[in-house]
């Protein structure tokens, strides 16, 4: 799923701007209504940090605050994702967490692959299938 996050941020970034100036496009896009600008703002920052095996926390709450505030399909999906794969807290709020951002795509986008939801169903639904029982 990082890979769709790092698209948009490449071509951007090809397309001969700077790194700094391809975000303030992109935040500049946003504030005018492109909720998929987001999308190009959160690979830049994956593309700066460089490293995809370890992604820094900022990185992490800027997805997860894009998908309450853009639920873009991707947005949800890896929130749902991040939240199951954080290595610190709780267990059982991690799993809560996880769950309501899985109930969140499933309502907003269907369970289904398809255009609507850009191929990620089945993405979640492996996470929610690997999700141990309570």
């Amino acid at each position: 799923m990082l890979d769709r996050y790092a698209e948009p941020a490449t071509t951007a970034i090809n397309a001969g701007a700077e790194p700094a100036a391809a975000l303030d496009a992109a935040r500049a896009r946003l504030l005018k209504g492109d909720a998929s600008a987001s999308i190009t703002m959160v690979g830049i920052g994956l593309l700066l940090h460089g490293r995809r095996d370890v992604l820094p926390v900022s990185l992490i709450r800027q997805i997860c605050t894009f998908s309450q505030r853009n639920p873009l399909p991707l947005h949800v999906a890896s929130c749902a994702y991040l939240s199951a794969l954080n290595p610190l807290g709780d267990r059982d709020e991690k799993r809560r967490l996880t769950e309501a951002e899985i109930a969140r795509f499933e309502t907003l986008f269907g369970r289904e692959d398809g255009e609507a939801n850009a191929g990620l169903a089945g993405h979640v639904q492996a996470l929610k299938a690997c999700l141990p029982r309570s």
